[in-house]
């Protein structure tokens, strides 16, 4: 999956609208009009993501973590990773929802990615660490299935 797949299937999944998109990147310190919310969805012709989009994706996690639990403690500047993986994608979408272990286990297990405790610790590993995991498209999509899923079901 590259950036624009992963904000078109969390815009879907999510239900958000593009004005929404907007105000979530605003949230995060963006400014971003509608036609650009658009086109961070789209992939170009050569199935390339679009220049940027990797630092749009990451502002944009950044936008709903805030929108979910609030502005971050201005004494703790936020950390940026130089390369957004799917590990951190992860990462920032289980900080906006503030999911603990099992609720993990169970939005994968609803998107059809059935992982032990272990495989999914070895998902939050810094890339260093002998028992880090790369996080695979499968596992990703299966991750925003199962969360769209708790969402309809809400």
């Amino acid at each position: 999956m590259n950036n624009n797949d992963i904000m078109r299937a969390l815009c879907e999944a999510l239900q958000i609208s593009d004005d929404e998109v907007v105000e979530v990147f605003a949230l995060a310190g963006q400014s971003v009009t509608i036609k650009q919310a658009i086109d961070l969805r789209i992939t170009s012709e050569n199935g390339k993501p679009s220049r940027g989009s990797e630092a749009r994706l990451g502002q944009f996690l950044d936008g709903l973590i805030i929108a979910r639990r609030g502005p971050r403690d201005p004494s703790k500047p936020a950390v940026q990773p130089k390369h957004l993986s799917h590990n951190e994608v992860i990462k920032k979408l289980r900080i906006a929802w503030n999911l603990k272990e099992l609720e993990l286990l169970e939005l994968l297990a609803a998107g059809g990615q059935v992982l032990s405790k272990q495989e999914l610790g070895a998902l939050f590993r810094k890339p260093g660490n002998k028992h880090y995991r790369t996080c695979s498209d499968e596992v990703l999509s299966g991750f925003i299935a199962g969360l769209a899923a708790r969402i309809e079901a809400s």
